[in-house]
């Protein structure tokens, strides 16, 4: 294990002796990377992509996660005077990060060590503000896996290449978003992997407020003037709003790669400052109409003035269901009377129709049950009042 140890720290030392800062990830071997040397395991795993490997494999084999901690120890005590970052792959839980964190306890890291993770699994995107509530200095945006995660694609396989696209709007809305979280946390950002050399992801990320980027040696140069420009464009925007009248803001853009001023986006303007050039605006407008004596005691916006009876925008009318109901009935009232007339002669016709159908029925009753002329004579010699007899006779059985 001395031996594992002395390698990585000659290897890392001549690295760092040009830089200020250095970030090292700790082991992410694929079985499929070492199945070929001497000593390797005989079996073979089907998906080496999603097999054993990165921070899974470390837990499982702390004595050498262990021994790659104390070459970088060793590393950030001999130059103290630079920075040096930890970066732990393939995290998909918070609980591998906080056994991650337990073992670095115990190598004892000097101050100039940061501890940090590599975002590069949908697990971590999803847990991303989980992660860093339990504590991390940075993140690292592994590009090349956290792609193939997100479209379930084998980034090694010909047939599915031209899917393959780091640009796929899953894949930035994955970033963005945890860009935006690691900004709300003071959590610093970057990114590796071949992604970083792309100017339209240079460019996605700065206006998104990446602290640092990542490229390869030849596209080093182009990303830098992409970069620059937009910087320049950022101050120029910052000069025009200085130089407006009537407005007196400031706006802070900060564009170093370092922690302390990263790319955060210029556009970003303090709400503060923007509502007092619309006040401004509005009181300059609200001064004509101090000039038109009708208007003088109605409530106007600009002034910042109002009437009592005039609520603020911000507070509740209050209604009670009292003025729900007077307004129904207010309705309801106004359709009876319209129609009063109307209903009175349909009554009116009803209850004469039922008055004459009533009497031919009585009538017909009466007619029915006369008795014969050999019970009581001829007809014509039955009386008017016993007609009226049995009529009242009828009536009263009803």
């Amino acid at each position: 294990m001395k031996d594992y140890i002395a390698n990585i720290y000659e290897g890392l030392r001549k690295i760092s002796q040009p830089f200020e800062e250095v970030w090292v990830r700790s082991s992410d071997i694929r079985s499929d990377e070492y199945n070929n040397l001497e000593g390797a395991p005989d079996n073979s795993e089907m998906n080496p992509m999603l097999g054993d490997h990165g921070i899974r494999f470390s837990l499982k084999n702390q004595e050498f996660f262990k021994a790659e901690l104390m070459a970088i120890k060793e590393l950030a005590d001999e130059y103290s005077g630079k920075k040096f970052g930890v970066m732990i792959p393939q995290l998909i839980s918070v609980e591998e990060l906080k056994e991650a964190k337990r073992i670095a306890t115990e190598v004892n890291f000097p101050s100039n060590v940061k501890f940090g993770i590599m975002v590069e699994t949908p697990a971590a995107v999803q847990l991303i503000n989980e992660l860093c509530e339990v504590g991390i200095d940075f993140v690292s945006f592994g590009t090349n896996d956290l792609t193939q995660y997100t479209l379930a694609l084998d980034r090694n396989n010909e047939n599915v290449q031209e899917l393959y696209d780091e640009m796929n709007p899953a894949v930035l809305n994955s970033i963005a978003y945890v860009l935006r979280r690691c900004k709300k946390y003071g959590v610093e950002t970057s990114i590796c992997g071949q992604a970083g050399s792309r100017p339209e992801m240079a460019k996605f990320l700065y206006e998104n407020g990446i602290n640092s980027i990542s490229v390869n040696a030849d596209a080093a140069h182009t990303v830098s003037q992409i970069i620059s420009e937009l910087e320049n464009e950022s101050v120029s925007e910052e000069n025009k709003l200085e130089e407006s009248p009537n407005v007196n803001s400031q706006v802070k853009v900060e564009t170093s790669n370092s922690p302390k001023e990263g790319f955060d986006n210029s556009n970003e303007m303090k709400s503060e400052e923007s509502m007092k050039e619309e006040d401004l605006i509005l009181q300059a407008l609200g001064a004509n109409d101090d000039e038109n004596e009708e208007n003088t005691n109605e409530y106007s916006p600009s002034l910042g003035e109002k009437k009592d009876d005039v609520p603020n925008l911000n507070e509740a009318i209050p209604v009670s269901s009292e003025h729900l109901e007077s307004s129904k009935k207010k309705e309801e009232d106004y359709f009876f009377d319209s129609k009063e007339e109307e209903n009175l002669e349909k009554v009116e016709t009803f209850e004469n129709q039922s008055e004459e159908v009533f009497n031919n029925e009585i009538k017909k009753e009466v007619e029915e049950n006369l008795p014969s002329k050999e019970e009581f004579g001829p007809k014509d010699e039955v009386k008017s009042e016993d007609k009226n007899l049995m009529k009242d006779e009828f009536l009263d059985i009803f």
